[in-house]
């Protein structure tokens, strides 16, 4: 006879394996035991990452928020000087105007000679806007030669033009029915 504590074994039929009794994983049955301080680690830790991800995102907007700005202000500024140029190049062509109606050509050379002393000025040219020459420059070497560029010999107003490396301040000089010159002022480009 059979004891009640002797076990019944079954045997697997054929192509079945024994079965084996499933014991709990101890990492599961750890969590499973600590289910708060795993909870509040995940929630931690999902914190900790929302964190991170909006402090860097919040970076990135500023950094690109800096930027527009930066440019903003710099292009206002080049603006501002530009139109601070324009109107020292008209009220210079008045200057160098009144002389030349007068025919006074060398007070026309020391007002050049005074305004090529500041740092942003390259050059100065007078052209004669009949045939393009120059009929006056703070560099002795330009003085004869034409001019070729259409825009500066047809100047009817105060305009600024960048060219090449170039940043160029054309002003006409009116006389009293007609231009008698353009005034043509090369400014140092890297100074706002």
């Amino acid at each position: 006879m059979a004891d009640k504590n002797d076990k019944l074994q079954v045997s697997p039929e054929p192509g079945e394996q024994p079965s084996e009794e499933k014991k709990p994983n101890w990492f599961w049955k750890l969590v499973w035991n600590n289910k708060l301080v795993f909870f509040l680690l995940i929630l931690l830790i999902a914190g900790a990452v929302y964190s991170f991800t909006s402090i860097r995102l919040t970076e990135r907007r500023a950094e690109k928020q800096r930027q527009e700005l930066t440019r903003y202000y710099e292009e206002k500024t080049d603006s501002l000087y530009v139109a601070g140029l324009e109107l020292t190049a008209k009220t210079f062509s008045w200057a160098v105007r009144s002389e030349m109606i007068r025919e006074n050509m060398d007070q026309v050379d020391q007002f050049f000679s005074s305004l090529i002393a500041q740092p942003e000025i390259i050059k100065i040219k007078l052209v004669n806007p009949a045939n393009g020459e120059v009929l006056l420059s703070t560099d002795r070497k330009d003085r004869g030669r034409t001019i070729e560029d259409n825009r500066i010999v047809a100047a009817e107003s105060t305009f600024v033009m960048n060219r090449d490396e170039e940043r160029l301040l054309v002003s006409p000089v009116m006389g009293l029915t007609a231009r008698i010159g353009v005034l043509v002022i090369i400014v140092n480009p890297d100074v706002p």
